[in-house]
């Protein structure tokens, strides 16, 4: 009977090892796409908005 137990020990533990390790992965592309979008849009504004509203967003007078 404890070798019952220990196999569905370790079949639990590889179950939770291989959610983690899938949502780790989920995770790292979700962020590089982030980032990828959040650079084009920096270079979008300082191409398009940055001469008007200040390379810092702190706007011009008039």
């Amino acid at each position: 009977m404890t070798g019952s137990r220990s196999s569905a020990l370790f079949l639990s533990t590889a179950s939770l090892l291989a959610v983690a390790l899938g949502c780790i992965a989920i995770w790292a592309g979700w962020s590089y796409s982030i980032s990828a979008q959040t650079q084009r849009g920096a270079a979008l504004y300082a191409e398009h908005c940055g001469m008007c509203h200040g390379a810092q967003l702190e706007g011009q007078p008039d």
